[in-house]
Protein backbone atom coordinates (compact mmCIF):
# COMPACT_ATOMS: atom_id res chain seq x y z
CA UNK A 1 0.00 0.00 0.00
CA UNK A 2 1.64 3.25 -1.03
CA UNK A 3 1.54 6.12 1.34
CA UNK A 4 1.10 9.03 -1.20
CA UNK A 5 2.82 12.35 -1.00
CA UNK A 6 5.60 10.72 1.44
CA UNK A 7 7.36 8.83 -0.64
CA UNK A 8 6.96 5.98 1.91
CA UNK A 9 5.19 2.39 1.35
CA UNK A 10 3.95 0.28 4.52
CA UNK A 11 5.41 -3.51 5.15
CA UNK A 12 3.39 -6.43 3.75
CA UNK A 13 4.61 -9.40 4.08
CA UNK A 14 4.17 -12.80 1.70
CA UNK A 15 5.76 -15.85 1.93
CA UNK A 16 8.12 -14.43 4.45
CA UNK A 17 9.10 -11.49 1.81
CA UNK A 18 8.78 -7.61 2.38
CA UNK A 19 6.97 -6.10 -0.46
CA UNK A 20 7.94 -2.72 -1.17
CA UNK A 21 5.08 -1.57 -3.12
CA UNK A 22 6.36 2.28 -3.91
CA UNK A 23 9.18 0.35 -5.44
CA UNK A 24 6.88 -1.58 -7.58
CA UNK A 25 4.66 1.32 -8.57
CA UNK A 26 7.86 3.43 -8.81
CA UNK A 27 9.76 1.11 -11.84
CA UNK A 28 6.14 -0.44 -13.43
CA UNK A 29 6.38 -0.01 -17.37
CA UNK A 30 2.99 1.43 -17.53
CA UNK A 31 2.99 5.09 -17.35
CA UNK A 32 0.80 5.76 -13.59
CA UNK A 33 -0.40 8.62 -11.99
CA UNK A 34 -2.47 8.42 -8.83
CA UNK A 35 -4.77 11.32 -8.33
CA UNK A 36 -6.38 12.53 -4.53
CA UNK A 37 -10.45 12.83 -4.88
CA UNK A 38 -9.37 16.31 -5.03
CA UNK A 39 -7.48 16.28 -8.34
CA UNK A 40 -4.09 16.51 -6.68
CA UNK A 41 -1.16 14.93 -8.51
CA UNK A 42 0.29 12.62 -4.98
CA UNK A 43 2.55 9.85 -7.38
CA UNK A 44 4.38 9.34 -10.48
CA UNK A 45 6.05 6.90 -11.90
CA UNK A 46 8.86 6.90 -13.92
CA UNK A 47 7.25 5.40 -16.92
CA UNK A 48 4.93 8.74 -16.66
CA UNK A 49 7.63 10.76 -16.63
CA UNK A 50 9.06 9.80 -19.77
CA UNK A 51 5.62 9.52 -21.33
CA UNK A 52 4.62 13.44 -20.65
CA UNK A 53 8.78 14.76 -20.47
CA UNK A 54 7.54 16.19 -17.25
CA UNK A 55 9.41 16.24 -13.88
CA UNK A 56 8.07 14.86 -10.59
CA UNK A 57 8.75 18.68 -9.36
CA UNK A 58 6.20 19.97 -11.88
CA UNK A 59 3.64 17.55 -11.10
CA UNK A 60 3.26 16.35 -7.79
CA UNK A 61 0.41 18.33 -5.73
CA UNK A 62 -0.66 20.07 -8.29
CA UNK A 63 -3.86 20.08 -9.77
CA UNK A 64 -4.29 17.59 -12.98
CA UNK A 65 -5.69 20.27 -14.54
CA UNK A 66 -3.33 23.25 -13.86
CA UNK A 67 -0.45 20.70 -14.45
CA UNK A 68 -1.90 19.48 -18.15
CA UNK A 69 -3.60 22.42 -19.03
CA UNK A 70 -5.46 23.06 -22.47
CA UNK A 71 -3.68 24.08 -25.46
CA UNK A 72 -4.51 27.69 -26.15
CA UNK A 73 -3.19 27.21 -29.84
CA UNK A 74 -6.18 24.71 -30.34
CA UNK A 75 -9.14 25.96 -29.07
CA UNK A 76 -10.88 22.87 -30.42
CA UNK A 77 -9.67 20.57 -28.51
CA UNK A 78 -12.07 18.69 -25.97
CA UNK A 79 -9.27 16.53 -24.13
CA UNK A 80 -9.57 18.19 -20.66
CA UNK A 81 -13.16 18.11 -20.90
CA UNK A 82 -13.34 14.74 -21.51
CA UNK A 83 -10.95 13.70 -19.15
CA UNK A 84 -12.56 15.67 -16.38
CA UNK A 85 -15.57 13.89 -17.11
CA UNK A 86 -14.13 10.44 -17.01
CA UNK A 87 -12.59 11.19 -13.18
CA UNK A 88 -15.86 12.94 -12.06
CA UNK A 89 -17.54 10.00 -13.54
CA UNK A 90 -15.42 7.89 -11.23
CA UNK A 91 -15.83 10.05 -8.66
CA UNK A 92 -19.44 9.43 -8.73
CA UNK A 93 -20.27 5.56 -9.11
CA UNK A 94 -16.90 4.19 -7.84
CA UNK A 95 -16.08 2.59 -11.27
CA UNK A 96 -13.42 2.10 -13.32
CA UNK A 97 -14.03 5.09 -16.53
CA UNK A 98 -12.49 4.19 -20.13
CA UNK A 99 -11.24 7.48 -21.98
CA UNK A 100 -10.65 6.61 -25.83
CA UNK A 101 -8.13 7.62 -27.97
CA UNK A 102 -8.38 11.55 -27.46
CA UNK A 103 -5.59 14.51 -28.64
CA UNK A 104 -4.65 16.64 -25.39
CA UNK A 105 -1.63 18.30 -26.32
CA UNK A 106 1.03 18.39 -23.28
CA UNK A 107 2.82 21.39 -21.69
CA UNK A 108 7.12 21.41 -23.15
CA UNK A 109 8.85 21.16 -20.22
CA UNK A 110 11.15 24.74 -19.46
CA UNK A 111 9.23 26.44 -22.34
CA UNK A 112 6.72 28.38 -20.72
CA UNK A 113 3.04 28.41 -23.36
CA UNK A 114 4.64 25.39 -25.47
CA UNK A 115 2.82 22.60 -26.18
CA UNK A 116 3.17 19.16 -28.20
CA UNK A 117 0.79 17.27 -29.66
CA UNK A 118 0.16 14.48 -27.87
CA UNK A 119 -2.76 11.45 -28.44
CA UNK A 120 -3.50 9.35 -25.90
CA UNK A 121 -6.58 6.33 -23.95
CA UNK A 122 -6.77 6.34 -20.82
CA UNK A 123 -8.23 4.08 -18.07
CA UNK A 124 -9.06 5.66 -14.30
CA UNK A 125 -9.41 3.58 -11.62
CA UNK A 126 -11.09 3.88 -8.39
CA UNK A 127 -8.89 2.91 -5.03
CA UNK A 128 -10.25 2.25 -1.92
CA UNK A 129 -9.16 2.94 1.72
CA UNK A 130 -9.46 0.80 4.60
CA UNK A 131 -12.89 2.91 5.60
CA UNK A 132 -14.38 1.98 1.69
CA UNK A 133 -14.37 5.46 0.81
CA UNK A 134 -11.96 6.71 -2.72
CA UNK A 135 -8.64 7.45 -1.33
CA UNK A 136 -7.12 7.71 -4.87
CA UNK A 137 -8.02 8.14 -8.47
CA UNK A 138 -5.46 5.54 -10.42
CA UNK A 139 -4.43 7.26 -14.10
CA UNK A 140 -3.46 5.34 -16.35
CA UNK A 141 -1.78 6.74 -19.76
CA UNK A 142 -1.15 4.63 -23.08
CA UNK A 143 0.83 6.82 -25.73
CA UNK A 144 -0.72 6.95 -28.83
CA UNK A 145 1.06 9.60 -30.52
CA UNK A 146 3.56 7.89 -32.77
CA UNK A 147 0.63 5.27 -34.00
CA UNK A 148 -1.47 8.51 -35.29
CA UNK A 149 1.30 9.94 -36.63
CA UNK A 150 3.45 7.20 -38.57
CA UNK A 151 -0.50 6.59 -39.47
CA UNK A 152 -0.82 10.02 -40.83
CA UNK A 153 2.19 10.43 -42.81
CA UNK A 154 1.53 7.15 -44.28
CA UNK A 155 -2.21 8.60 -45.52
CA UNK A 156 -0.36 11.99 -46.84
CA UNK A 157 2.16 10.01 -48.97
CA UNK A 158 -0.70 8.06 -50.43
CA UNK A 159 -3.34 10.18 -50.74
CA UNK A 160 -2.54 14.04 -49.35
CA UNK A 161 -5.68 14.72 -47.25
CA UNK A 162 -3.90 14.91 -43.76
CA UNK A 163 -7.05 15.84 -41.51
CA UNK A 164 -8.93 13.10 -43.18
CA UNK A 165 -6.67 10.72 -43.09
CA UNK A 166 -5.46 11.76 -39.46
CA UNK A 167 -8.99 10.84 -37.96
CA UNK A 168 -9.20 7.52 -39.93
CA UNK A 169 -6.12 6.59 -38.15
CA UNK A 170 -7.51 7.67 -34.83
CA UNK A 171 -10.51 5.83 -35.56
CA UNK A 172 -9.30 2.47 -36.60
CA UNK A 173 -7.14 2.46 -33.06
CA UNK A 174 -10.18 3.58 -31.25
CA UNK A 175 -11.41 0.49 -33.08
CA UNK A 176 -9.02 -1.94 -31.97
CA UNK A 177 -9.32 -0.31 -28.42
CA UNK A 178 -13.27 -1.01 -28.49
CA UNK A 179 -12.01 -4.48 -29.13
CA UNK A 180 -9.82 -5.08 -26.24
CA UNK A 181 -12.48 -3.48 -23.94
CA UNK A 182 -14.57 -5.95 -25.46
CA UNK A 183 -12.62 -8.99 -24.91
CA UNK A 184 -12.01 -7.89 -21.29
CA UNK A 185 -15.86 -7.16 -20.53
CA UNK A 186 -16.62 -11.04 -22.23
CA UNK A 187 -13.43 -12.35 -19.65
CA UNK A 188 -15.27 -10.55 -17.07
CA UNK A 189 -18.66 -11.86 -17.73
CA UNK A 190 -17.12 -15.64 -18.28
CA UNK A 191 -15.44 -15.34 -14.74
CA UNK A 192 -19.20 -14.29 -13.21
CA UNK A 193 -20.29 -17.05 -14.91
CA UNK A 194 -18.08 -19.54 -13.97
CA UNK A 195 -18.96 -18.45 -10.62
CA UNK A 196 -22.68 -18.40 -10.73
CA UNK A 197 -22.76 -22.16 -12.28
CA UNK A 198 -20.02 -23.22 -9.72
CA UNK A 199 -22.51 -22.41 -7.43
CA UNK A 200 -25.22 -23.96 -8.53
CA UNK A 201 -23.53 -26.98 -8.63
CA UNK A 202 -22.74 -26.38 -4.64
CA UNK A 203 -26.06 -26.45 -3.87
CA UNK A 204 -27.30 -29.09 -6.11
CA UNK A 205 -24.48 -31.71 -4.51
CA UNK A 206 -25.98 -30.04 -1.36
CA UNK A 207 -29.30 -31.05 -2.39
CA UNK A 208 -28.55 -34.16 -3.22
CA UNK A 209 -27.23 -35.21 0.00
CA UNK A 210 -30.77 -33.71 2.01
CA UNK A 211 -32.56 -36.01 -0.20
CA UNK A 212 -30.64 -39.14 0.36
CA UNK A 213 -30.60 -37.92 3.98
CA UNK A 214 -34.44 -36.95 4.26
CA UNK A 215 -35.62 -39.27 2.07
CA UNK A 216 -37.54 -36.55 0.06
CA UNK A 217 -37.79 -34.87 -3.49
CA UNK A 218 -35.52 -32.56 -4.77
CA UNK A 219 -38.43 -29.55 -4.38
CA UNK A 220 -38.27 -30.36 -0.50
CA UNK A 221 -34.69 -30.53 0.03
CA UNK A 222 -34.16 -27.29 -1.30
CA UNK A 223 -37.24 -25.82 0.97
CA UNK A 224 -35.38 -27.17 3.75
CA UNK A 225 -32.00 -25.75 2.44
CA UNK A 226 -33.53 -22.42 1.96
CA UNK A 227 -34.93 -22.17 5.47
CA UNK A 228 -31.76 -23.35 7.01
CA UNK A 229 -30.18 -20.72 5.38
CA UNK A 230 -32.26 -18.35 6.44
CA UNK A 231 -32.54 -19.53 9.79
CA UNK A 232 -28.23 -18.88 10.07
CA UNK A 233 -28.42 -15.87 8.06
CA UNK A 234 -25.83 -17.44 5.79
CA UNK A 235 -26.05 -17.80 2.14
CA UNK A 236 -27.59 -20.56 0.69
CA UNK A 237 -23.82 -21.16 -1.37
CA UNK A 238 -22.01 -20.91 1.97
CA UNK A 239 -24.21 -23.32 3.55
CA UNK A 240 -24.18 -25.85 0.69
CA UNK A 241 -20.31 -25.40 1.01
CA UNK A 242 -20.24 -26.22 4.62
CA UNK A 243 -22.88 -29.47 4.43
CA UNK A 244 -20.82 -31.03 1.49
CA UNK A 245 -17.32 -30.28 3.23
CA UNK A 246 -19.07 -31.77 6.16
CA UNK A 247 -20.45 -35.00 4.66
CA UNK A 248 -17.28 -35.60 2.29
CA UNK A 249 -14.04 -34.35 4.52
CA UNK A 250 -13.04 -31.87 2.01
CA UNK A 251 -14.31 -28.24 -0.02
CA UNK A 252 -16.88 -29.75 -2.46
CA UNK A 253 -15.26 -29.84 -5.97
CA UNK A 254 -16.66 -26.90 -8.46
CA UNK A 255 -17.66 -29.71 -11.44
CA UNK A 256 -17.51 -29.15 -14.98
CA UNK A 257 -17.80 -25.46 -14.51
CA UNK A 258 -14.04 -25.19 -14.04
CA UNK A 259 -13.10 -25.35 -17.76
CA UNK A 260 -14.87 -21.84 -18.46
CA UNK A 261 -11.90 -19.87 -16.48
Amino acid sequence: MVRTGEGHATASVTGGTAIDYAAVFALMPTPLLLLAPDLRIVEVNRAYLEATRRTRDELIGRNVFEAFPPNPADPASRGDEVMRASVERVLATGERDTVAVQRYDIPVSGSPGLFEEFWSSVINTPVRGPDGEIAWILHRLKDVTAIVRSSRLRCERERGNDRQDEAVAVELYAGALEVQRLNEQLHEAREDLRAALASRSVIAQAVGILMGRQRCAAGVAFAILSRASQNRNLKLHDLAVEIVTAVGGHPPDPGPFESLA
